[in-house]
């Protein structure tokens, strides 16, 4: 044995000593510091707003890491930087993992850890530091039997496991937020209030939403259709509550409080816009106009609606300023220190002045940045992500599978700016199709230029073929097969109009005077089941002068002459050869999409050659508008979507591709994720240019431009009464693009001269633009009711616990929430030995006294 040996195992001996022999004194609890991000939007009350942080422009990248998953919200505290990361292994495995790493250097400080996830690949975490001890609260979904939530406590420096709780029949949780050593929950639609320390549930009752946003007085939560309701911290009562209304009700997953207001996104009896209300009693104030709950930052709102990230004081009700970035700014912003910092789907960050808007700083992260909701790669804030993150002097950006850290000061970082938002008037005519009231709506889908310079568009649900002139006069004629589902149209080689009848069979032809004839096509073959008629979808104009088009369900590339005559090419394998829309190259051959390739073949039906389209993102894409562009190469649209009739952006990217006559493809995104493109054509410009049928609920329609090298810009499409949803485009003989705009009923001619998205006047998001401030009566809120709000007046000290199953048991070191008699007044055993602010003193004791002793066995 070495005196160096005998000498630490002495003082060893004396530190266990003295552990045993001295009382332990707790201090205070220590709460996390001012500029700390401790859950989503910042902090418990959702404000997203971070009032004592000094970040500034400019800013230099400080550390990315790569993480091979999406990335989480992220949450800074004591040092650290916490997020959960998405990597899908299937239903019962882990599709989640915890990581920590230092917030100065980026290096991995513990994990990963993996989250029991096997129902859900979304979880979430939270923070929070109950004597002096920081931990980290990670909510996760897993399975089997079911799906049931489980919340997993870690040691915040160690990522030691503390404790677990295991919800089997409650369904996943949400996001959690912790108050005064508490930590709320909602799994499966109920509320529980946990001690932090040891993961005792104090209470549960039910709740609404799918998260919870607090304040030193209350605890909200709202559903879908209305039912905000506040509880008490200490019991879980229910303070207030409003009624239900599905009216204008949007859905989100947290609300956020602010200067005794509570802005709220769900349904409200009082207006069909997300509702205003006193936090206290409930009373409705007013009502605002966004896409998703405000940021608030003092006196300043923050609203994001349609792309359109607005400022507007909220004392005084005066609209500040708007901003529209690069069209695509879909993500919560955040603010400090005059700065509101926002990134945008296409990775464009920005440090806005928050008094004038103006762009103080920007940079490229380098990649897309979007929701993590079920729709892939789809801009969707209500998954609770992404959003960045302020705290402790850095900016923290979760960007698809990167985490990058911004600090103070250019520290010779060359940034790479965002695009500057255009001013100007966008040049667009909408002229409406005739829609009496109670009649079918119109819904325009496929359109094309007639040689008189007239537009003849489809209405399949109506059963019509309509045309209308430069001038917006529309004239409608009824298709004589009924249910003909008329699905593509061509201006055919003899001038009339050409079209397909999906349901039908046939092939149509109209002439200018609208004089109808109908040709039949070959029904089906032997080997295609019964259930999948072999109807026509894609007609085009050949360079032979007869139409060639789609029999998809058949198998088939048909050529018929202007007499009707039909000649059928059968591809090789009837259940993977389904052609869906067909273009002509410039090397004479048949090109045409499949249901995940592109096929070539010769106009003799010889040369069948088959492409497959590349995954994005592990995913399969969907091929279905094809044209042969400008360049010489053949283009065509994937669009996301299980159902390629719509562009439904239901699986996998949403984009443009490119595949040279040689067969090698090149995939360019879309800059709006999950846009669905359709009615792809070559412009009038040597561009491409297409519509986008898809955009997230909030934004605006638009149309896209894309260059041969792949560059893409978008351009809004005016809104009105309907959400237009282009859908067809086709060149005028004026230059112009006309489209039809399927929901809104109207067909419209768009300048390609017009800037892209030209930020609007600035205007009120509010209503009244002046939000009365919260009355109150000295000392109490009182137990009155506000308009509208059943208030329960004090709460009484214990709440109706509704009984849930129980729980059936676990392995491991889990804790289930047991479903007991009501506790009698001063709580039960298990908090006898309170200390400060409800902390269990003999816990925290308990885990210092094993912190020391590891650290010495260590030393040791």
């Amino acid at each position: 044995m070495t005196l160096g040996t005998s000498n630490r195992r002495r003082g060893f001996a004396f530190a266990i000593a003295l552990l045993a022999t001295t009382a332990v004194v707790i201090p205070a609890m220590a709460a996390t510091a001012p500029d700390d991000s401790v859950t989503y939007m910042s902090n418990p009350a959702h404000t997203g707003a971070q009032p004592h942080d000094a970040l500034a422009t400019p800013l230099h990248r400080q550390w990315s890491v790569e993480l091979g998953g999406k990335v989480s919200f992220p949450v800074i505290a004591d040092g650290q930087i916490y997020v959960t990361v998405q990597k899908p292994q299937g239903t019962g495995l882990t599709n989640a993992w915890l990581y920590a790493f230092d917030a100065q250097s980026g290096a991995i400080r513990w994990g990963p850890v993996a989250l029991r996830s096997g129902y859900s690949q979304y979880a979430t975490v939270t923070y929070a530091k109950v004597g002096g001890l920081g931990r980290v609260f990670a909510f996760s979904t897993d399975s089997p039997p079911g799906a049931f939530g489980v919340i997993t406590a870690f040691d915040a420096l160690t990522g030691t496991q503390l404790w677990q709780t295991a919800e089997t029949y409650e369904g996943g949780f949400g996001m959690g937020v912790t108050v005064n050593g508490t930590l709320y929950a909602n799994p499966g639609g109920w509320m529980q209030a946990i001690d932090e320390v040891t993961g005792d549930i104090k209470w549960t009752v039910l709740g609404e939403g799918s998260s919870i946003t607090a304040s030193e007085h209350g605890l909200y939560t709202s559903g879908y259709c209305g039912n905000i309701k506040d509880h008490s911290p200490e019991t879980g009562a229910i303070i207030w509550a409003t009624p239900s209304s599905c009216w204008g009700a949007t859905g989100f997953p947290y609300d956020v409080i602010s200067a005794g207001r509570l802005y709220s996104m769900a349904g409200s009896p009082h207006s069909a816009l997300p509702g205003i209300y006193d936090a206290a009693t409930g009373q409705w104030l007013g009502s605002f106009k966004a896409d998703a709950p405000p940021v608030v930052d003092g006196q300043i709102g923050f609203f994001i609606s349609g792309s359109v990230l607005s400022a507007q004081n909220l004392a005084t009700g005066a609209a500040l300023w708007t901003f529209t970035g690069d069209c695509d700014v879909y993500t919560m912003p955040v603010v400090t220190n005059g700065f509101v910092y926002v990134v945008t789907a296409r990775g464009n960050l920005y440090a806005l002045d928050e008094q004038s808007g103006a762009i103080a700083w920007s940079d490229n992260v380098g990649q897309r940045v979007v929701g993590l909701g079920s729709v892939f790669d789809y801009p969707n804030p209500s998954a609770a992500s992404p959003m960045l993150a302020v705290g402790e002097g850095l900016l923290i950006v979760p960007a698809g599978t990167s985490l990058l850290a911004y600090g103070s000061g250019a520290n010779g970082y060359t940034p790479h700016p965002g695009p500057t938002p255009q001013t100007g008037t966008q040049i667009v005519e909408q002229h409406a199709i005739p829609w009496p009231a109670g009649s079918t709506p119109p819904k325009p889908t496929e359109i094309t230029t007639a040689p008189d310079g007239n537009f003849w568009f489809l209405e399949p649900v109506r059963n019509r073929v309509a045309v209308m002139t430069p001038a917006g006069a529309v004239t409608e004629y009824d298709i004589p097969t009924r249910n003909s589902q008329p699905t593509s149209i061509t201006t055919g080689p003899d001038g009339a109009i050409w079209f397909t009848e999906s349901y039908t069979y046939k092939i149509g032809r109209i002439t200018a005077t609208g004089a109808i004839s109908e040709f039949p096509t070959p029904v089906d073959r032997g080997d295609i089941p019964v259930n999948a008629p072999a109807g026509p979808v894609d007609i085009t104009t050949g360079p032979d002068g007869a139409l060639w088009f789609t029999n998809t369900y058949g198998a088939e590339i048909d050529r018929m002459t202007t007499a009707g005559v039909t000649t059928v090419y059968h591809l090789p394998d009837p259940l993977a050869d389904r052609p869906i829309r067909l273009t002509f190259g410039r090397d004479g051959n048949i090109w045409f999409t499949l249901a995940y390739d592109v096929g070539r073949m010769k106009p003799d039906g010889t040369g069948y050659v088959r492409y497959t389209v590349p995954p994005y993102l592990g995913l399969r894409q969907r091929p279905t508008e094809i044209i042969a562009g400008p360049d010489g190469n053949i283009w065509f649209t994937e669009s996301g979507g299980a159902d390629w009739t719509r562009g439904e952006a239901s699986s996998a990217g949403s984009g443009i591709a490119r595949i040279t006559l040689a067969g090698v493809i090149t995939d360019f995104q879309t800059p709006t994720p999950g846009s669905g493109p359709i009615g792809l054509l070559a412009g009038p410009d040597g561009n491409i240019w297409f519509a986008e049928y898809w955009n997230y609920f909030g934004a605006p329609s638009k149309i896209g431009r894309m260059t041969s090298d792949g560059a893409i810009q978008e351009f809004w499409v005016p809104d009105g009464p309907y959400r237009p949803r282009p859908w067809g485009m086709t060149v005028g003989h004026d230059g112009a693009l006309w489209s039809t705009e399927t929901e809104g009923g109207k067909i419209a001619r768009f300048d390609i001269s017009s800037p892209p998205c030209p930020a609007p006047s600035a205007t009120a998001s509010t209503n009244p633009a002046r939000v009365p401030a919260p009355e109150r009566i000295p000392g109490s809120p009182g137990p009155g009711s506000g308009s509208g709000v059943t208030r329960t007046g004090p709460p009484p000290p214990v709440p109706e616990v509704t009984p849930l199953p129980n729980p059936s048991p676990l392995v491991g070191r889990e804790k289930f929430a047991p479903r007991p008699d009501p506790p009698p007044p001063g709580g039960t055993g298990k908090k006898a030995a309170q200390g400060i602010a409800g902390i269990n003193t003999q816990q925290v004791a308990g885990e210092v006294l094993d912190r020391f002793a590891k650290a010495l066995l260590r030393f040791w």
